[in-house]
């Protein structure tokens, strides 16, 4: 995709293939990706998110899968995030002697 900056240059649009990896509260102990090479941090839970892409499991999102390289998010951080993408309009200056007016 092509996209018009402000500047009036076209740039191209880079996409990012994201995952949305289920919480999981109940399941067998397992030790995360996150924690696997800290050995003093380094605990077996039943609970994480999984990777829809190899399962393996993290602590927290958002994180880069180690093992697929798929950005792992959940929805409302996305959804918290989505304003950032969108430059906002150049802003006028407005003089102050027509504010006091």
């Amino acid at each position: 995709a092509v996209v018009s900056t402000q500047s009036g240059h076209y740039d191209r649009a880079s996409l990012v293939k994201m995952g949305f990896p289920p919480h999981v509260t109940e399941g067998p102990l397992s030790l995360c990706q996150c924690h696997v090479d800290d050995k003093s941090k380094a605990e077996l839970t039943t609970h994480g998110f999984t990777c829809p892409t190899c399962a393996s499991k993290y602590c927290e999102v958002p994180v880069e899968c180690k093992i697929c390289s798929l950005t792992l998010v959940c929805a409302p951080h996305l959804a918290r995030s989505y304003h950032h993408l969108f430059p906002l309009a150049q802003f006028t200056e407005t003089p102050t002697e027509e504010l006091i007016d």
